[in-house]
């Protein structure tokens, strides 16, 4: 058995990357939501991994856009899948193992990790007596098969198999352990290891197997050795069963010399040889070809397996089954109370009822469902290239694994071989028992009473046709219908009502598959549209959905309206046959609800399939996304209202608008994209917001547009990272790294912080008010983290505190906790503080310092004229800012003055003069038209007299 990597250092960690546009995600996705599961088949998810009720899976940006309103939960793992290697390791953490890097780290459910590109080499792998197995995209979709699982096998070979397990012999399961133990070591870099596969193959040819090879492969340098023996049909059939179970072992201490692998592996290798003896001694005749493969090099990665699999995938094999045998000899008790896993893949959910049934009736083990597509032994390597397998494994795991203990006189021979005859008979039952049937699909045919059904025609040689079931709940059907076809339809079925329809292959001698199953209802109207998503687009909405399936569908009509129960308008002209619609129409600011209606071939329309979106326009000002969970309005417990003065005076003759995400949800693009400023703030460390999933990737589509962001808060990497290891490095492909240009964080328990010193001299220094501290944390700031730039980022503030920066209270004192990052794409401030404990009048200068100098920020569209007579020459700043096509400037006056009032664009060139005369005493205001000019950043220059002054405006198309 594999051995695996034991991250007990770290706690719980998913880190969250995002990424541009153009490029597919690694995402995790739920599936323990058991009615969800036909939408996420639809999708076509191709598969990474499964964990139990976790899909590893690759999306496009399109389908990550329809997860949300299906209600479909995911995380983003990480960005370019075909660059990255992803690595996964085996449950069992019972042994020493390196430390990695935690953000190598990009998967955890507390029981298995994926890591990507570890930073470890085959050296350090061999050296901490650990290994990582590949985890990469199989060649095969999420299907959501169900399989019965009260279903009894339906095969007519009982008498035959029970002649067969009988031979099962407990003292030749003895003396191959035994032989195999007797190597000393059979570990890979051993001297042995030749001498181990040519003496399974002798074994094999003693039987009288005449087709036995030595099939090698390079590992580091050296050969090493599967063994196959091959049992030909007597049929056609180009089909294949595996029967595998590594020989190679592994110990603590020195591998080269001591690894006596008794348990692990000689029991499965054993399995192997055992049940080839007793098929040659009994002249059975398989109707599928059997191979026999012992593999070498399992205990470092599964390369016996994934070399074997792999060439069967390249040779276009098709292999019923791959049945694995791993650690199969661990056992103290009566064996009429034993027990015996049968883990099982995603896909093989029929073999594992054969194999559990198997078990049950011809030995007298009692078998459990096992673990669901574990990555510890060789059949992970054959499901990985999309053949179905299962794998016996001890219920009690051995506790002389990877030891020098682990010897024959541990083991309970007579468990192993009851073993071995559940698997013998798993065997036998497989070779005779038909495939299932597969690419089974039901679509309504939208009369109210039909539904349509097809499969993929079976491969079976001795195919007499199939059995279809219908019923009205799961698994229990009241009618059975046979045909030799690949369709049918259904009629005279109650329109509304749930059917259950499954479908099984069955062979001439009577022998049927086991049954899948699928549910729908049939209906006379289409059914409404799946899967809207809203795509907000610069001054545009786009809408995409899920195709309908029924088989008279038309197409679809789209309607708007800025009132969700109001009156709704027809947008298309024409029945709309694609899946995605575009809006060009939208007002700036406005939310529109769209609803989504089939339309089959008789006019029928479904019902409304509804989406509320609003337009990216970076025009209404700045929305103030609160994350700060309402406190009681004790010390560092702010209640709402108290933190929405705060901010309410920091932002005045601003235009804003408040998001609470504690009254409103998380934001979506929607939601973002009509302002110009984003300013998240969070005013304690437990914080109601994770930046995880569509919301944070909304956020990256809304700076990519060109938006503005300011945060401010209690440890923004846990807000955004999900980050609770410190130090933390990021890197590219990472959120902080990629958009808010921050490479590293720290943290060191029981500092305090006191303020921000300014580390630009375009910012002032900004410190804590002690009026909302307490003497507990010395009236200063606890949990502030450092945040240190990469190079495309500038710190503009630093940690400072009231004790010395000897002592650990102050030894942070000078780091970075306020980033910029002001391009020309997009705009970032992010501060490691929050403002709300910091002095109110300098929080306020700071905020209305970014907002107007380095955001530009648009002011209130609204006259500022001056009363009386101007006691002082003034420009003013031009309104509306930013402005489309038309603005207005003011200026005043005190003395007659020759005034010029000239426009330059961002090269200097002078574009036009808006004033040339000597002007009077008083305040003026002029119209600029921007309309023959393109989108950009514009200065204005008035000179009178001695004054002169330069402004900025903004025009945006």
């Amino acid at each position: 058995m594999v051995k695996t990597i034991n991250l007990f250092l770290f706690a719980f960690l998913i880190s969250i990357n995002l990424f541009p546009q153009q490029k597919n995600y690694l995402i995790s996705v739920e599936l323990s939501d058991k009615n969800g599961l036909n939408k996420l088949e639809k999708f076509q998810l191709p598969v990474y991994h499964i964990f139990n009720n976790v899909l590893i899976t690759e999306v496009s940006e399109v389908i990550l856009n329809s997860f949300s309103l299906e209600h479909i939960q995911y995380n983003i793992v990480d960005d370019n899948p075909l660059e990255n290697k992803y690595y996964i390791t085996s449950p069992h953490l019972n042994e020493l193992n390196p430390v990695f890097n935690p953000t190598n780290v990009i998967y955890n459910d507390g029981k298995n990790f994926v890591l990507k590109n570890p930073d470890i080499n085959s050296e350090e792998l061999i050296s901490n007596y650990n290994s990582l197995i590949a985890m990469k995209r199989k060649p095969f979709y999420f299907e959501n098969n169900k399989i019965d699982e009260g279903q009894t096998i339906s095969v007519k070979n009982d008498s035959l198999i029970n002649k067969i397990v009988e031979q099962v012999n407990p003292d030749t399961v003895r003396f191959f352990i035994k032989s195999l133990q007797d190597f000393k070591t059979r570990f890979l870099f051993a001297q042995t290891k030749d001498s181990v596969s040519l003496w399974i193959k002798s074994q094999f040819q003693k039987m009288g197997y005449t087709d036995v090879k030595i099939d090698s492969f390079n590992y580091q340098g050296t050969w090493q050795k599967n063994v196959v023996a091959t049992l030909h049909s007597l049929s056609t059939s180009n089909e294949e069963i595996v029967v595998g179970g590594h020989h190679d072992s592994y110990s603590s201490g020195n591998p080269i010399l001591i690894a006596p692998g008794a348990d692990d592996n000689a029991s499965g290798t054993t399995a192997v040889l055992e049940i080839a003896r007793v098929l040659s001694r009994m002249g059975y005749k398989p109707e599928t070809t059997i191979k026999f493969v012992t593999f070498a090099a399992e205990e470092y990665g599964l390369f016996g397996g994934f070399d074997y699999a792999q060439k069967a995938y390249s040779a276009g094999k098709k292999i019923k089954l791959m049945i694995n045998h791993d650690m199969i000899s661990n056992f103290s008790g009566s064996l009429q109370s034993g027990n015996i896993n049968i883990n099982y893949y995603t896909g093989a959910e029929d073999y594992r009822e054969i194999a559990k049934q198997s078990t049950q009736k011809f030995s007298v083990l009692n078998a459990k469902t096992g673990s669901l597509n574990s990555s510890g032994s060789d059949s992970y390597a054959f499901w990985s290239y999309g053949f179905p397998a299962v794998y016996f494994e001890e219920y009690s795991f051995s506790p002389y694994y990877h030891s020098p203990r682990d010897i024959i006189d541990n083991c309970n021979i007579s468990y192993c071989a009851e073993v071995i005859k559940g698997s013998c008979a798993t065997l036998l039952n497989t070779d005779i028992m038909l495939s299932k049937v597969k690419n089974f699909s039901v679509v309504d045919l939208g009369t109210g009473n039909s539904l349509k059904l097809s499969w993929q025609p079976s491969a079976e040689t001795d195919l007499a046709g199939y059995n279809i079931y219908i019923g009205k709940s799961s698994g229990v059907y009241d009618a059975v219908l046979s045909t030799t076809n690949t369709t049918m339809v259904l009629d005279n079925l109650t329109k509304g009502v749930k059917y259950y329809i499954g479908i099984s292959a069955v062979d001439n001698d009577g022998n049927s598959s086991m049954i899948v199953e699928k549910s729908l209802i049939p209906q006379l109207v289409p059914v409404l549209p799946t899967g809207l998503v809203d795509v907000p687009q610069m001054h545009s909405i786009e809408i995409r959905w899920k195709p309908n399936i029924e088989n008279d569908l038309l197409g679809y009509n789209i309607y708007r309206s800025s009132n969700e129960s109001g009156n709704y308008i027809k947008l298309n002209s024409s029945i709309v046959q694609d899946t995605l619609f575009l809006d060009s129409t939208p007002q700036n600011g406005i939310y529109y609800y769209y609803s989504i209606k089939a339309i089959d071939s008789t006019l029928n329309e479904s019902s409304s399939a509804i989406i509320k979106s609003r337009s990216v326009s970076l025009d209404q000002g700045i929305l103030v996304v609160d994350k700060t969970a309402d406190g009681n309005g004790t010390i560092g417990k702010p209640s709402d209202a108290e933190v929405d003065d705060f901010y309410n005076s920091l932002l005045t003759n601003f235009n804003k608008k408040d998001f609470d995400i504690a009254k409103e949800g998380l934001p979506k693009l929607a939601d973002l994209g009509a302002y110009s400023t984003i300013f998240v703030h969070g005013d304690e460390s437990y914080s109601t917001f994770s930046g995880t999933g569509s919301t944070l990737y909304d956020l990256v589509r809304y700076l990519q547009f060109g938006g503005r962001l300011i945060i401010s808060g209690f440890l923004p990497s846990k807000t955004f990272e999900k980050n609770i290891v410190y130090p933390r490095e990021f890197f590219a492909g990472d959120f902080f790294y990629d958009f808010l240009k921050i490479k590293r964080v720290n943290k060191v328990f029981s500092t305090r912080f006191s303020g921000a010193i300014s580390a630009d001299d375009d910012y002032i220094s900004i410190f804590t008010d002690s009026s909302k501290l307490n003497s507990a944390t010395s009236f200063q700031l606890k949990d502030i983290e450092s945040i240190e730039p990469n190079d495309n980022g500038n710190v503009i503030y630093k940690f400072d505190s009231r004790f010395d920066s000897t002592t650990v209270a102050g030894s942070m004192k000078g780091l970075p906790v306020g980033v910029e990052y002001l391009g020309t794409d997009y705009k970032v401030i992010t501060l490691s503080f929050p403002l709300y404990y910091m002095k109110q009048e300098q929080a306020k200068e700071f905020v209305q310092n970014i907002l107007l100098n380095k955001f530009n920020e648009a002011t209130p569209v609204e006259k500022n004229e001056v009363k009386g007579i101007p006691d002082q020459f003034e420009l003013m700043q031009n309104y509306p800012n930013p402005f489309n096509p038309t603005t207005k400037i003011q200026f005043s006056i005190p003395a007659q003055s020759f005034v010029t009032l000239k426009v330059f664009n961002i090269l200097g060139r002078e574009l036009t003069t808006l004033v040339n005369e000597e002007k009077n005493t008083g305040s003026y205001e002029v119209e600029f038209d921007g309309s023959k000019l393109t989108s950009g950043v514009y200065f204005y220059q008035i000179k009178a007299g001695n004054y002169s002054r330069m402004k900025k405006m903004i025009l945006m198309k």
